[in-house]
Order: structure tokens, then sequence, then C-alpha cells
């Protein structure tokens, strides 16, 4: 699921009306760190957001490299997911990891993902692209 920049845009005006840019980034990486350790395989939750999430523990958590580890670039197939700043990158996967109760679906679960062309298709972030 893609998010409509100026909604997640709307959203963070909201959040930085209690939070800096800073505290919400930092607040967003220890939650998933900590839902990842509690549940290691938590990660595949995030979906195509997964490698911006890798890249926020990267950044704001590098003791934490094990959570995320470098995987060189996302697939080309990925790179619309990335919103070009931390905060709107944070937002997106928070809310892709609540969206339709999808958070409960088993893990190893394929998410539907949207191409740049318009078109579905089915990923694991632990396989790849799986069906277009």
């Amino acid at each position: 699921m893609l998010f409509d920049p100026l909604e997640l845009r709307a959203l963070q005006s909201q959040l930085l009306q209690k939070y800096t840019e800073q505290d919400y980034c930092d607040g967003a990486v220890d939650g998933i760190i900590a839902m990842v350790k509690s549940q290691p395989r938590s990660w595949e939750h995030f979906g195509p957001y997964w490698p911006v999430v890798q890249d926020l523990i990267l950044k704001y958590r590098p003791g934490e490299t094990r959570h995320a580890q470098e995987w060189g670039d996302p697939p080309d197939y990925l790179a619309h997911y990335d919103y070009g700043e931390d905060m709107l990158n944070a937002i997106a996967a928070l809310q892709y990891l609540n969206r339709d109760g999808e958070y409960l679906a088993p893990i190893g679960h394929p998410h539907s993902i949207q191409l740049e062309n318009g078109d579905n298709a089915l990923y694991s972030p632990a396989l790849g692209l799986i069906e277009t």
C-alpha cells in the first residue's frame, strides 16, 4: 500500500505539534527494535517498507545493526516506497504496520504491493518479488 504524500505530510504536521522530528524518529525506531527483539521475524510485517525501516535503524541506532543488516540498495520496484525524509518514512512504515489488521497476519504472509507502473504484485521481504 502506497500512501499519498500529502496525507503523510498532514499527519507529519500534526505530529510535529507534539514531537520534534528527531524525537519522533527516535521513538519509532526504538519501538521497531523492541518489536523485532521480542519477535525476531516481525520485521516481515513491514513488507515493502522494510528497506526504509532498515535505513532508519542504521541511522538512528547504529549499534543495533543485527536488526537491520545492510543488504545494499533496495530493489528498484520498491524505490517509490521511500518518501525521501526520515519522518515521512517512519510514519508510512508505522501506518503500513497498522493497516487493516494485517499486522495480525501470519509472518511470511506475502504483501500485495503496487509497482511503479501501477501494476500489483506479491512481495515478501524475505524472498523478494513473488508474482506480478
